[in-house]
């Protein structure tokens, strides 16, 4: 099954607490609660080399499934690589272009998978922001229901104008991978993403939290931001 990208069923949930990030660059902010538990997945690229490939983040040791396979980022057209905030980045050409990233999974016989993608980027002189464009998987089960739950943009506080977007996708039944497809518009600059993934047998509200803080976040930068002027 196919789902574009859309703004449906997009939920940002409030939190008791605001979380302050303090970060002079961009390093896997807002890892989700699930991280580390039972039947989750985590791989971060920093794209440190032109050739994209398997896993290459400095701070988060890669969990691979055992669907067969690695993790992998695979370039397509429209974008180009070039060294930026020490690591390396893919930029967008003119008219924009895509980069694809394959997850596997654990088999398992949970029916629920959920997704979250976190994008490091500068917007380029243009003000645009990167998207999950295309969102796909395979399961033997057949036909399979994503949708987008979550999302939310941030400025990122003394980080030299990066901005960092979340995406939260949710998959039912539960694949054995996924595919997806992030559009990088004209001069934005995307230079780091980090995807953690979880099997679970009912919906859960932790899926929402981050977001939730990360919404927090957005007003009180927003905020800080009018002061200033």
């Amino acid at each position: 099954m196919n789902a574009r990208y859309g703004w449906r069923g997009v939920a940002l949930v409030a939190v008791a607490a605001a979380i302050v990030l303090e970060a002079a660059q961009a390093d896997d902010l807002q890892p989700p609660p699930w991280r580390g538990g039972a039947l989750s997945t985590v791989a971060e690229w920093d794209f440190l080399t032109p050739g994209a490939g398997p896993p290459d983040g400095t701070s988060v040791t890669p969990v691979v499934g055992d669907a067969g396979g690695v993790p992998l980022a695979i370039p397509g057209s429209g974008i180009n690589w070039s060294p930026f905030d020490g690591t390396g980045a893919w930029t967008g050409a003119m008219f924009g272009g895509t980069l694809g990233f394959e997850i596997p999974n654990w088999i398992d016989q949970e029916p629920i998978k959920y997704l979250q993608i976190q994008m490091t980027y500068d917007r380029g002189p243009l003000g645009l922001s990167p998207f999950v464009l295309e969102m796909n998987a395979f399961d033997p089960a057949g036909i399979l229901d994503i949708s987008l739950t979550g999302a939310v943009e941030f400025a990122i506080p003394n980080a030299s104008g990066l901005f960092q977007r979340i995406e939260q996708w949710e998959i039912r039944p539960n694949p054995d991978n996924e595919y997806f497809v992030i559009a990088i518009p004209d001069g934005v600059s995307l230079s780091q993403v980090v995807v953690d993934t979880i099997s679970v047998p009912e919906p859960s509200t932790i899926v929402l939290g981050v977001l939730g803080a990360l919404s927090l976040i957005t007003i009180a930068s927003r905020r800080r931001a009018t002061r200033g002027h």
